[in-house]
C-alpha cells in the first residue's frame, strides 16, 4: 500500500481494557481486542457475545517470559488459532489450564453477509503462524503447524486481501510479530575533508582535544563536531565543516571562523575556542 491507513477504535464496553473495535472506515475486516481480564464479561453479555461469535482467526499474547532455549533473552508468547466461533473457543481457552499465560486476544474477521468460511479461516492460521515463525519475534505455542487447505481463486484473493490488512493493524495496535526486522544498513563511511586540508584538521583535533573534558565525534553532514562531557549530558562547542578549499570553524556563543592554512590557527583563534569550550562547560553546569 502506497500510504499507511488511518484506523479509528470504537469502545464496545465501558472499559479501556474491554472489548474495542480497531476499524477503517473503508474496509469490512473487523478487528476486536480485549485483555484477558475483561474478556470474560464480554463473553457472559448478549451483545458482546454475538460480536464474538463469528468464524475468524484470532492471536492470543502474554507478556514476555525469560527463555534459555533461544538466542533471546526474552520471548513474547503467541498462539494462533481460528474458529468458526471465535467465542466458544475463546471461552475453552479461559479455562484452559495450559493457557493461563496470555493477556490479550485479537479476534480478525469479517462481517455478514460475506463471513470468512471455513477453508478461509485455516488458510489465515497456516499463513500466520508461518509468518510468526520467519519472524522470529515470538514464542509461538502452537504445538502443531497448521496445514494450509486447497483455495479457489477467488477465495485465495479473499483470503491474501484479508491477510494483507489484518498484518497492517496488527501492526498498528502493538501485535506485530509477523514481519521479519529488515536488515541494518551499514553505517556511511566515514566523512574524510579534501586531502589538502587533512592537516588542518588535524590541528583543530589536537586543540579540542587539548581540554580535559571534551571529545571529537564526525556526524553524517558530513562535519566533525568537539562537545563537552558532563555526567553523560553534553553540549557541542565546535563544529568543523569543510568545503573545496577552506574549513568553517563554528564555535557556539562565540562566533564562525574561516581557515584554509594552518597560519590562520592564531593566539585569537585558540582563544576563541578556549572560550567557546569555557561557555559550554558553564552551560552543563548550570
Amino acid at each position: 500500500m502506497a500510504h499507511l491507513p488511518n484506523f479509528s477504535i470504537e469502545f464496545l464496553e465501558d472499559a479501556a481494557d474491554g472489548l474495542r473495535a480497531v476499524r477503517h472506515p473503508m474496509w469490512t475486516l473487523r478487528c476486536l481486542i480485549s485483555s484477558r481480564e475483561r474478556l470474560p464479561r464480554s463473553l457472559r453479555n448478549e451483545v458482546t457475545f454475538k460480536e464474538l461469535d463469528v468464524p475468524g482467526v484470532y492471536v492470543l499474547t502474554g507478556p514476555c517470559a525469560f527463555s534459555q532455549d533461544t538466542d533471546k533473552s526474552f520471548d513474547t508468547p503467541l498462539y494462533i488459532g481460528q474458529s468458526d466461533s471465535v467465542a466458544e473457543r475463546l471461552t475453552s481457552h479461559l479455562t484452559n489450564e495450559k493457557k493461563q499465560w496470555w493477556r490479550t486476544a485479537v479476534v480478525l474477521s469479517l462481517p455478514e453477509p460475506n463471513p470468512l468460511n471455513l477453508s478461509h479461516c485455516r488458510y489465515l492460521e497456516s499463513r500466520l503462524c508461518s509468518l510468526a515463525r520467519d519472524a522470529k519475534k515470538s514464542s509461538i505455542s502452537n504445538k502443531v503447524g497448521p496445514q494450509s487447505p486447497s483455495l479457489s481463486f477467488a477465495d485465495q484473493n479473499v483470503a491474501d486481501e484479508f491477510l494483507e490488512k489484518a498484518l497492517l493493524i496488527l501492526a498498528a495496535i502493538g501485535v506485530n510479530y509477523f514481519e521479519r526486522e529488515p536488515p541494518v544498513p551499514p553505517p556511511p563511511p566515514k566523512p574524510e575533508p579534501p586531502e589538502n586540508l587533512i592537516l588542518l584538521v588535524d590541528e583543530l583535533r589536537t586543540i579540542s582535544s587539548s581540554f580535559p573534558n571534551a571529545e571529537w565525534y564526525y556526524t553524517f553532514s558530513p562535519d566533525y563536531r568537539a562537545k563537552v562531557v558532563n555526567d553523560g549530558d553534553f553540549r557541542v562547542f565546535m563544529r568543523v565543516v569543510w568545503t573545496k578549499h577552506w574549513i568553517w570553524a563554528k564555535l557556539a556563543d562565540v562566533g564562525k571562523y574561516q581557515l584554509k592554512n594552518l597560519s590562520d590557527i592564531d593566539e585569537q583563534f585558540r582563544g576563541a575556542v578556549a572560550s567557546a569550550y569555557h561557555k559550554a562547560e558553564r552551560y552543563l553546569g548550570r
